[in-house]
């Protein structure tokens, strides 16, 4: 009795002291900005209602090519005819539409309806990106028609949607036609900003395709050609076969004038790769190539080739590949990598990274999408984490990122800990373009499910072939969650524990953090969750646990494991993200420990040091204790280079004065090139620019060291009518190297514009350049003084109080920035050292202790 009304009394205490501020719930770093209104938007389901599903699509489009048969702007006029069915009589049909002029919209009889049915009133949701059609009397669920819709849009080089690609040329006289080309990128949202179209994965159709373009260019599609058409006015009409149903990310088109050749290749019959006739096979300037230590075998290697050897590996797959027509395209100046049924799109500036036949996971798992992500759909843009893991599968990777402590630990491992981290189970409920776009650019999810697959084939090898056939009885079909773990885990010996494994780790945020303790011949291991701020009580997620077989499953806050005396005890430190692994007390004095025993104690040590110091577990000062211990033993080394990573992570950043606007030493001034000319010239471009010379020359450029014609630069391409900034180059605008007021004079215009931008996708790339993580992730790294990273937060959170909307749509990146902001601020009053006492320890290590010099 007692202990009941103590319970009670608890209670009602907390609820009567519970403060009116939403503020209160959130972490310190979220306050005083208005977050709830946020969240508020977040609560908004934007996703289609179902009751209509399409069936099929006719497409037909009338391009111009800018530079072709006169035209000045690549520009294009349509027509969509979508026969529909119904889940329920309706009165309205609202579908995906971005960026679009409607000319004019109708309803169709389809042989069944009970009268005329006609379109009383057409209405725009921007926030939901969608048109909805109001229909004079309700459409009963036993009526067939169709929905006709012309329209017209502009194609600007923004690699997104229907879009234009600049053709760089490395001998302009080896051909004469204009620079510019057309290509399509619809993963996740971009198919909306072409046609009309219900865009979203689960409502799959069947396309035909008719296209009308200059005479002398090709046009290529998701299936092969049907005939060829001339048309008046030197024009041309392309009519493609129809596609097999599809969802409408899947939907493919090119335009242009490039060299065709044909390739035979096993498995697939013949390939059509097509390429640019005119660069010679240089993927960089002649300037750099003609340089005595180039590697020219490196970047100017045998593309047909590379591509034939890719698809070829492909036949050591699981099952047939599907013998459908496949073309190939290279695009010149560009990162473009999109794979649909039927047709590849790859930016040459992929090609260079992986070129010289280096048969390249990386390279070769975007190829085995052709096989999962082609002919198994899901029904989420968020879940796409499920073929990203059948693709490592196939490609039977090690599946993690490399973990180089000392160049990739800050920020590619701390990007990965945040505490606004999504499950893999995530259901994206306010899902705009600008959300979908920036979650399909977070390489977490598919990294963590590949190492999930991965880490269930040690403990249990007969899931292996489980999801072998998972994979091949889901061809045509959509994945499913729930089937996949039932699937995995009940091909273990032990289903129950499998199943709690996967999850634990699918329903769950985040990563743990194992602590391994030993005493004599006892280990036990505790675990917590890892993640950025750990650190600060009132911050730390104390709740979720996981299950995670490593040779014992921790299913419970610790366990305990004999081993014999004189044994090394280390976890398997390949799995980084699925936990980290902190030893407090790895030496053993019964052992006397081999020098190749000593390579694998120090990568377990570096990472184990570095994790725990990167979340505060530990401090600089324990780190330091524990680092002489391994010195005196032998197990440390690399200090010098250890020591710029440890000072990234817990040393303030220097306070720099910003630069005169004035361009960089090395820049010739008597022969400065505008943006334009260095990004869509091939003079310039060939001889400057190339794939690794960009950054090198963008501060060069006119527009960069001058801050008035700098901001114009920004107007006209993010607020005006400018079509000519490439987004492959849109990472290098904060890099004004020396020149700190170009970043500030960016986010500011950013943030205050953000009701203005004439151009969505332009806003939603702008978005992932100013939000961006991994330009967040050291703390010496990013700004040049304390006042610009408090003015970018000044900035960022009036951007939130003023436009909740536009911040719920890229909620998580909002919350992942401001909690680094925090972390780099917090961190260095943590660890309590300055950069000179570093080096002094740091330069003490490896020394005699016993030599006094």
């Amino acid at each position: 009795m007692i202990t009941l009304s103590f319970i009670f009394l608890l209670v009602l205490i907390i609820n009567l002291s519970v403060s009116s501020s939403p503020d209160d719930s959130l972490p310190v770093y979220m306050r005083g900005m208005q977050w709830h209104k946020v969240q508020e938007h977040l609560k908004t389901d934007l996703s289609l209602s179902g009751a209509v599903i399409p069936i099929s699509y006719a497409i037909e489009l009338s391009v111009n090519v800018r530079g072709h048969a006169r035209a000045v702007k690549s520009d294009f006029n349509g027509t969509v005819i979508i026969e529909l069915d119904l889940n329920r009589a309706v009165d309205n049909i609202e579908l995906h539409l971005m960026g679009l002029t409607i000319e004019k919209a109708e309803l169709i009889d389809n042989v069944i309806m009970n009268e005329p049915v006609e379109i009383s009133n057409i209405s725009a949701n921007t926030e939901r990106e969608s048109i909805t059609i109001h229909a004079n009397r309700t459409i009963e669920l036993h009526e067939k028609f169709m929905l006709k819709i012309s329209y017209r849009g502009l194609a600007i080089m923004d690699e997104y949607g229907l879009y234009e690609n600049w053709d760089p040329k490395h001998n302009i006289s080896a051909d004469s036609n204009g620079p510019y080309i057309l290509a399509s990128n619809n993963f996740p949202t971009g198919a909306r900003y072409w046609f009309p179209c219900f865009d979203e994965p689960d409502k799959k159709a069947t396309f035909e395709l008719r296209v009308s373009h200059p005479a002398g260019l090709n046009v290529y599609s998701n299936t092969e050609v049907k005939r060829t058409e001339s048309v008046n006015e030197g024009r041309t009409l392309t009519i493609f076969e129809k596609t097999r149903p599809l969802p409408t990310y899947h939907v493919a088109l090119s335009v242009n004038h490039l060299y065709k050749q044909v390739l035979e290749v096993k498995g697939f019959g013949s390939v059509r790769l097509v390429i640019s006739n005119n660069s010679n096979g240089y993927a960089v300037s002649r300037a750099l190539a003609s340089l005595r230590w180039f590697d020219k075998e490196r970047y100017a290697f045998d593309v047909p080739g590379f591509i034939k050897r890719n698809l070829e590996s492909l036949q050591q797959t699981i099952f047939e590949i599907p013998k459908e027509k496949l073309d190939i395209i290279i695009l010149e100046g560009s990162n473009a990598y999109t794979v649909q049924p039927g047709l590849i799109t790859i930016g040459r500036l992929n090609l260079i990274l992986f070129g010289n036949g280096r048969e390249l996971t990386h390279d070769f798992r975007n190829m085995t999408q052709l096989l999962i992500g082609n002919r198994i759909t899901v029904r989420k843009h968020e879940q796409i984490w499920i073929n990203d893991m059948f693709s490592y599968f196939l490609t039977n990777e090690s599946a993690h990122v490399p973990f180089d402590s000392v160049i990739n630990f800050a920020p590619d491992q701390i990007l990965r800990s945040s505490l606004h981290e999504k499950p893999l189970r995530y259901k994206l409920i306010f899902s705009t373009s600008t959300s979908q776009y920036l979650t399909s650019k977070n390489p977490v999810p598919s990294l963590k499910a590949a190492q999930i697959q991965k880490l269930l084939e040690r403990y249990c090898p007969s899931s292996k072939n489980a999801l072998k056939i998972y994979i091949n009885a889901h061809v045509g079909e959509f994945a499913s969650i729930d089937d996949l773990i039932s699937t995995m885990a009940n091909a273990c010996a032990n289903p129950e524990i499998a199943r709690e494994f996967l999850e634990d780790y699918i329903d769950q945020p985040g990563k743990p953090l194992l602590i391994v303790k030993r005493n004599n011949n006892t280990v036990v291991i505790t675990q917590t969750r890892y993640h950025s701020t750990y650190f600060n009580s009132q911050l730390r997620d104390n709740k979720t646990r996981y299950t995670l077989p490593i040779l014992y499953t921790i299913d419970v806050s610790s366990i305990s494991i004999e081993v014999p005396h004189n044994a090394i005890f280390l976890i398997e430190h390949e799995f980084d993200h699925l936990y980290f692994a902190y030893y407090q007390d790895i030496i053993n004095p019964h052992k006397n420990i081999t020098q190749e025993e000593k390579k694998g104690i120090f990568t377990a040590v570096r990472k184990s040091m570095l994790a725990a110091l990167s979340i505060g577990f530990i401090t600089y000062g324990r780190f330091q204790n524990q680092w002489m211990l391994y010195d005196l033993h032998q197990i440390a080394y690399d200090h010098a280079l250890l020591f710029f990573k440890v000072q990234s992570l817990v040393i303030a950043p220097r306070n720099y004065t910003y630069g005169e606007d004035t361009p960089r030493d090395g820049c010739n001034i008597s022969n400065v090139p505008t943006w334009n000319e260095l990004a869509n010239d091939n003079e310039w471009y060939w001889d400057f620019n190339g794939a690794l010379m960009f950054s090198e020359k963008l501060h060069c450029t006119s527009q960069w060291h001058n801050t008035s014609t700098f901001m114009r630069f920004l107007e006209e391409n993010f607020i005006g009518s400018n079509t000519t900034l490439r987004p492959s180059l849109m990472a290098h605008l904060p890099e004004k190297h020396f020149y700190y007021g170009q970043w500030k004079g960016l986010h500011r215009f950013f943030f205050r514009n953000a009701g203005k931008y004439s151009n969505h996708s332009r806003f939603t790339m702008l978005a992932e350049t100013i939000l961006k993580q991994d330009k967040a992730g050291a703390i010496q790294e990013i700004y040049p003084d304390m006042n610009n990273r408090d003015d970018y937060i000044n900035e960022l959170r009036d951007f939130v109080i003023h436009n909740p909307q536009k911040a719920a749509s890229m909620s998580t990146e909002i919350e992942m920035r401001m909690e680094r902001e925090y972390i780099k601020r917090e961190m260095p009053l943590l660890n309590n050292v300055t950069k000179d006492q570093m080096w002094y320890d740091f330069q003490a290590l490896g020394k005699d202790p016993s030599n006094t010099n």
